[in-house]
């Protein structure tokens, strides 16, 4: 009967389990098995096994001992090779023994992945919960899968009393149409939006919130909100604002402003015409707009002008729009509960303002409003103020990009614009250069100690002929940068300018001398092709006559160098072409 059992069990039935079956005699001697151990043993076959110690094979104190105890065992970890095992072992009969055996392998490694995956996870909770912004994130179905702990600070809620939740619960009456982070989970879409506010601790927050949906490939996971604190940031520049504030209101920038203004350096006719203009602004009370390219001294003409006015109690202040944070820029022109505004401050003074195409559109908005009222409403009481406040506005962009990109406001440009000053480029007042070049240098010497540095011709050549993108402030970077490295010579030669503009001078130069040789007597087309051949000859000396590298200086192709070769029968030093 016994021997009936085993055959049927093994042969029948074992070979369909997914679990490994042995059979074994009291000592352990295998007599049968199925392929779920077989598969245990790749490099054996059933015959190398059936009739050897099971414990020769697997070695196992646990196994040893049962057969040495004859005592059912379970739960035993053990390993064969590379396979991870969890066994059972019990006696059918007193010469029999059925022995169990589970492949955990692949349980193993997924349970160690996971475990990594949750110290990952937890990492990256400790690495959010470090960073000074707020971060929370909800699934599909609205429930809050990471808060960290900045975003709980904004809120003044526990982040572990919140994961897990329904963001509705928590946060009382949000929907789509009123929460953000719901409305782009509902709508698929960014939103950006700045906010100031009070926590219940009473701290004031002034902050940039975005929200989004979240993807993985085509697929919607959730919706992600990151809130920037700029609080910080903000407390710092209020205070120096204050303190702008106080000399202003006091007169005291505007005298120091006279007192260290640089001097406006021309003899050109087109800078010439913008400094008598400012002679007509002390006859008018007009907004005035300064446009220009960056770096040709708009900010300086600002104050030129201001000076001209030559009213003791024209307090003035500047402010960059591009530097200071909407929301707290906002609040220093118009002022909070708590403290007025530099309109209500200043309300008969200047306000310059950098940068005005940065300025947001909705502050825009309120100052156009001011500008055509001359009244605004405190933010204290709400009560109507008067104001007499004179704006200059500073623009980089040209007027038509700025208004075509709805950078600038069109209303606002007309009201600043009543009169409009446009400072030249400095390529376009080429006669100020060597002015301006002796204006940085003595005011270098004079400002160091035994400093007597002076300019070669050649230098001066150099500089003057340079097509500067950042104007003057670009001119007066290159020139201290050029007494820093002749501070041994004495005297800036053309070693000591950038590389880059002793190149340009040098191609500049070059193409100039060309055209100088070109007799105007012959026509445009002999000119033009006089002057394509006489390049490409100088060309080909400064690369040996090298084709590759001939085209490759020229911009033109191998095959349109030698057609030009041939069409004006250049003729050749050098073998390898």
């Amino acid at each position: 009967m016994k021997h009936i059992l085993k055959d049927v069990y093994l042969k029948d039935v074992a070979d369909f389990l997914l679990e490994g079956i042995v059979l074994t005699d009291e000592n352990g001697v295998i007599l049968s098995l199925n392929h779920i151990v077989s598969d245990f043993f790749p490099k054996l076959s059933d015959s190398d096994l059936i009739g050897k110690r099971i414990q020769d094979f697997v070695p196992s104190k646990d196994l040893s001992q049962f057969y040495l105890l004859k005592q059912e065992t379970r739960n035993i970890s053990l390993s064969i090779g590379m396979f991870q095992l969890l066994a059972n072992f019990r006696f059918i009969d007193d010469s029999t023994a059925f022995l169990n055996f589970r492949n955990i392998t692949k349980i193993q490694r997924l349970s160690q992945e996971i475990v990594e995956a949750q110290n990952q996870n937890r990492l990256f909770q400790s690495i959010l919960d470090k960073v000074d912004e707020g971060v929370c994130y909800i699934d599909n179905n609205q429930k809050i899968v990471f808060y960290n702990t900045k975003m709980g600070e904004l809120d003044s809620k526990e982040p572990s009393g919140v994961i897990g939740k329904r963001y509705a619960s928590i946060f009382e009456g949000a929907t789509h149409q009123v929460s953000p982070l719901l409305n782009s989970l509902v709508s698929d879409k960014q939103i950006v939006q700045n906010e100031a506010f009070f926590s219940k601790t009473g701290k004031r927050y002034i902050v940039n919130k975005k929200s989004e949906p979240l993807f993985l490939g085509s697929q919607k996971t959730g919706a992600l909100s990151t809130v920037k604190d700029f609080s910080t940031i903000a407390s710092m520049a209020d205070t120096l604002f204050q303190n702008k504030r106080t000399k202003a209101i006091s007169s005291t920038e505007v005298a120091i402003s006279r007192e260290n203004l640089p001097p406006i350096i021309q003899v050109s006719k087109s800078m010439k015409k913008v400094i008598d203009t400012t002679e007509l602004l002390t006859k008018s009370t007009a907004n005035l707009l300064i446009c220009g390219e960056k770096g040709v001294g708009k900010s300086l003409l600002a104050r030129f002008t201001i000076e001209r006015l030559n009213i003791l109690d024209a307090n003035f202040i500047e402010l960059n729009c591009a530097d200071i944070p909407s929301l707290l820029l906002e609040e220093n022109l118009f002022g909070i509960s708590k403290s007025p505004g530099l309109l209500e401050q200043m309300k008969n003074g200047i306000i310059v303002l950098d940068h005005i195409d940065q300025l947001d559109i909705a502050i825009q908005e309120k100052l156009l409003r001011v500008i055509q009222s001359k009244t605004f409403f405190s933010s204290k009481d709400n009560s109507e103020i008067s104001v007499n406040t004179r704006f200059i506005a500073l623009l980089s962009q040209k007027p038509n990009i700025a208004l075509k990109q709805g950078n600038l406001l069109e209303d606002l440009f007309y009201a600043l614009s009543t009169i409009t000053l446009t400072v030249p480029s400095l390529r376009d007042r080429k006669e100020d250069i060597p002015l301006l070049i002796n204006y940085f240098l003595q005011n270098k010497n004079n400002s160091t100690r035994g400093l007597n540095t002076a300019i070669s011709e050649d230098a001066l050549k150099a500089l003057t002929s340079y097509s500067y993108s950042g104007n003057v402030r670009q001119l007066g970077y290159i020139i201290e940068g050029a007494m820093t490295l002749a501070k041994d010579d004495g005297i800036i030669t053309l070693d000591h300018l950038p590389s880059y503009m002793v190149d340009f001078s040098h191609s500049d130069n070059e193409s100039v001398a060309l055209f100088n040789e070109q007799d105007s007597s012959h026509s445009l087309t002999n000119q033009v092709e006089n002057f394509e051949k006489q390049l490409i000859l100088n060309v080909l000396k400064k690369t040996n006559y090298h084709i590759t590298k001939t085209a490759d200086n020229l911009g033109i192709s191998r095959q349109s160098l030698n057609y030009k070769i041939r069409k004006y029968d250049i003729e050749f030093t050098r073998e390898d072409r």
